[in-house]
């Protein structure tokens, strides 16, 4: 039986969730890069044609340092998240967040979701949908999320970007009922 060091009980639940969510992440990297498949063998006219012009980048990497809750608990500690995303055809992405919960507790997001660039005819402004499963809000705090099931639970974030650079844009992140998210990021 597996116990918890702080509170002397038995989990509720076995096995690594980080695993898991590892898995999930490098299984969907994997079928993506399988989904591209291989580049043709270039012809002698290919090498004399002038280079292609260069891609538009595939992954985003955000950071958000600064979470503001709407209502005060003095449960709430900081929170932080880092994210990782790949972006495929027709606005599609897909990828997965690590963060501190609200309540000190390490936690994850993997989603799917779709990214409008140019948003209201504005080059500047971007909006994104993001829809997954959370892990983490676990022990004394399975009830901070809705639907939670033994730490996982349905979630959706949209979010609005200000991109002040081609590749680098300020984030605002809607979580839920709970808070905003602020953060930072870069396109590569």
């Amino acid at each position: 039986m597996v116990f918890n060091t702080r509170t002397a009980r038995p989990a509720r639940y076995a096995g690594s969730p980080w695993l898991w969510l590892a898995g999930l992440a490098l299984a969907a990297a994997s079928s993506a890069a399988q989904a591209q498949g291989s580049e043709p063998t270039p012809t002698p006219e290919a090498e004399l044609a002038p280079p292609a012009p260069e891609a538009a980048p595939q992954w985003t990497f955000t950071f958000s340092p600064y979470v503001y809750h709407w209502k005060y608990d003095p449960e709430h500690r900081p929170a932080f998240i880092f994210s990782l995303e790949r972006r495929v055809a027709d606005h599609r992405l897909y990828g997965v967040a690590l963060f501190r919960n609200s309540f000190a507790q390490p936690s994850a997001f993997a989603y799917v979701g779709w990214r409008w660039d140019q948003l209201l005819g504005q080059p500047q402004l971007s909006a994104k949908l993001a829809a997954g499963v959370i892990y983490g809000y676990v022990e004394d705090h399975l009830d901070k999320v809705p639907y939670n099931w033994n730490g996982f639970s349905p979630t959706v974030v949209p979010a609005l970007a200000y991109w002040f650079t081609p590749r680098d844009s300020l984030e605002v992140m809607v979580l839920g009922t709970a808070a905003l998210a602020f953060g930072y990021s870069r396109d590569f």
